[in-house]
């Protein structure tokens, strides 16, 4: 098997593992309350990681996990703040308005980061013009999604 064929097999296990991942979450074998929560927090530091790939799968799979997973008392979650917000307006920076699903995932991670309490110094002002930005692009773009216009209104608390 060569170098590309190994990639991509491992790309496939990747994002077949996240979607398992997001059933296992959504279906509450894995839950807050749950003894394989203390287990968590190795794993979604790599799920963090994922928002850094250049596959759209993998990136939204994260995007959903930590979505679910970002109220739960994980100290790793509150450590990558700052990260989780870098690497969300780097998606949002790439991303194309067409992909409605991606954009409403992004957004919506990103106003749930935006209104814990913890993550509140992690904006920069300079951030919060590009966020902005984001939304006005994305709002104008496609008028099905109303996360950007949810972000948008916890920016603005």
């Amino acid at each position: 098997m060569n170098k590309k064929n190994q990639f991509e097999c491992a790309r496939l296990f990747g994002n077949f593992a996240l979607k398992l991942l997001i059933s296992a979450i959504k279906q509450k074998v894995i839950s807050e309350s749950s003894e394989i929560l203390e287990k968590m927090n190795p794993l979604l530091l790599l799920i963090i990681s994922c928002l850094e790939s250049t596959n759209n799968s993998m990136i939204s799979g994260a995007l959903r996990i930590l979505y679910f997973t970002l109220k739960w008392p994980l100290a790793c979650i509150k450590k990558n703040y700052k990260k989780m917000m870098n690497s969300l307006l780097k998606i949002l920076q790439n991303l194309s308005a067409n992909d409605v699903e991606m954009v409403q995932d992004t957004f919506r991670l990103l106003t749930e980061i935006l209104g814990s309490d913890d993550a509140k110094p992690f904006l920069t002002e300079k951030q919060v013009k590009c966020v902005i930005d984001y939304i006005e692009n994305f709002v104008f773009a496609s008028e099905k999604t109303t996360e950007s216009l949810e972000c948008l209104k916890v920016i603005k608390k």
